[in-house]
């Protein structure tokens, strides 16, 4: 095509057309004569840079989202809020101009610095109202709550480290909650630097970036990113405290937090993390509101399913966790051990436990033991007796007995306990492979007969035996176990013997 049919399908001037082609937007063909041959692509180039030329862009603003250096709707976002800047200045330039007219001012008698200061203060309105007149406060807490949900559920599926996050959950989460915002915070730099956006801001619309429209500098990133993680880490303090004061206070704060970020957006005063220069883009207005915008319902939908998704992640990471990890009923006796001792890390929510050995052995300590308490140097560990047939276990038996040399005094009534082993009971059927409803319902059984309990199931039968003397039985809500109490003045013995047979 020639270049008078191009101007007509521009409506350029020839001299912008050449203009145009010598800023490097465009190469046309030459043909065999030497003409210009114009293509399609050219018109349709030509017709880019006309349109975004009359919205005010510049050349070098064009070349930039021709190579892809800058995103279009970010610099659209960008130029709109300029343009709002612009209108202001020229709004009340024309006031200004108005009231000079009616001040009836001549040029030699124009007190021209009593207007300039009017400009000036007006300038400095200006200037502060640099950053966009955008808050989304419910919008930036979603979109928060959905990446941190990811890094969550992503630390939850880590396989290698699957005890361990189970075990720092039931510590009571607090180092656990500290890696994710480390995690959220890492990813987060990484993704405002880049893209200028993350998974959660994406999906609401949601971009940072600096006001010509280039991502945030790492160091930008970082500090903004970190910055929101360290706030986040004194709301999660209160894990610290006990139950229930640790709820009562962190709701409390939170709600202070949050209220307070919520009313510093909504009047459009920056929060401690947002730095100068760096601007929330959405593509909308404020006459225009989310609800209002093409597929807004689509990414709620889209939240709701991310938060089933990773939910549902976690729920299954969980199980994963809790699962020991030999499968199946025929184990060795390795096998066995290797299935006690994970599970018992990981139902005690500890990962330095007495260790349980292959000659049915625990590891020798004093002090307050899982599920056992030895107060005396000679008070010996439990122990376990496995029952093999062709090198398959087929029945695991605990038992423990126990008498002591003299009588001994106590500084407080009771304060020789020791605990019946229903919970080690339990974890052995867990670690034989028994469904965890049995294992739970067979454990609180014991407990309600009070250590003596013979019966018959689906799979398994289930023996025990307990005879003491010296103790007081009793109860104790905290433990959720059978134990005996040591009576001041009296000899204490025992014998516990606790057997699970495969049938």
């Amino acid at each position: 095509m020639t270049i008078k049919e191009v101007e007509a399908r521009t409506g350029l001037a020839r001299a912008n057309i050449r203009y145009y082609e010598d800023q490097g937007f465009f190469t046309p063909e030459r043909g065999e004569n030497g003409y210009r041959n114009y293509a399609g692509r050219d018109v349709d180039l030509l017709l880019k840079v006309k349109l975004l030329r009359q919205l005010g862009f510049s050349l070098e603003d064009i070349h930039d989202l021709q190579r892809g250096d800058r995103d279009l709707g970010s610099a659209l976002e960008l130029r709109a809020i300029g343009l709002e800047k612009e209108q202001r200045e020229l709004d009340r330039a024309a006031a200004l101009c108005r009231e000079l007219r009616e001040d009836g001012v001549e040029f030699a008698t124009l007190n021209a610095q009593l207007y300039l200061d009017r400009l000036a203060q007006d300038a400095e309105v200006i200037r502060e109202d640099r950053a966009p007149k955008r808050v989304f406060p419910w919008r930036r807490w979603f979109a928060r709550g959905v990446d941190r949900g990811i890094c969550s559920t992503l630390l939850a599926l880590c396989g290698p480290l699957s005890l361990e996050m189970a075990v720092l959950e039931k510590k009571g989460g607090l180092t656990l909650s500290m890696l994710v915002l480390l995690l959220t915070a890492a990813s987060e730099t990484f993704l405002l630097h880049r893209f200028g956006t993350t998974p959660g801001k994406a999906l609401f619309g949601l971009r940072i970036v600096r006001e010509d429209g280039t991502p945030l500098g790492l160091g930008e990133a970082a500090r903004r990113s970190f910055s929101v993680a360290g706030f986040l880490a004194v709301l999660d303090l209160p894990m610290l405290l006990p139950q229930p004061l640790n709820l009562a206070i962190g709701a409390g704060v939170g709600a202070l937090f949050y209220g307070w970020m919520y009313w510093n957006v909504t009047h459009e005063f920056p929060v401690p993390w947002e730095r100068e220069g760096q601007v929330y883009l959405d593509g909308s207005t404020k006459e225009t509101s989310f609800w209002d915008r093409k597929g807004s319902w689509m990414r709620v939908a889209g939240y709701i399913l991310i938060v089933l998704l990773c939910s549902g992640l976690t729920v299954w990471a969980a199980d994963r966790a809790s699962q020991p990890p030999n499968r199946g009923t025929e184990l060795t006796v390795e096998e066995f051990v290797d299935n006690y001792n994970y599970l018992e890390q990981y139902e005690q929510g500890k990962v330095s436990l007495p260790r349980l050995m292959e000659d049915g052995s625990y590891l020798r300590r004093i002090g307050r033991q899982y599920g056992w308490h030895f107060p005396v140097e000679d008070a010996p560990p439990p122990s376990f007796r496995f029952i093999q047939k062709d090198g398959v276990v087929t029945g695991v038996t605990i038992f423990r007995d126990w008498e002591s040399e003299d009588t001994y005094d106590f500084k407080e009534p009771d304060s020789r306990v020791e605990v019946l082993p229903g919970e080690q009971l339990r974890v052995s059927m867990l670690a034989l492979g028994i469904d965890r409803y049995y294992a739970e319902a067979v454990s609180q059984a014991v407990i309600d007969a009070e250590g003596n309990y013979h019966q018959d199931y689906d799979g398994f039968r289930v023996d025990c035996e307990t005879e003491f003397s010296g103790y007081r039985l009793y109860f104790e809500d905290r433990i959720e176990e059978n134990v005996l109490g040591g009576l001041e003045g009296e000899k204490q013995s025992y014998f516990v013997e606790f057997s699970i047979s495969l049938t």
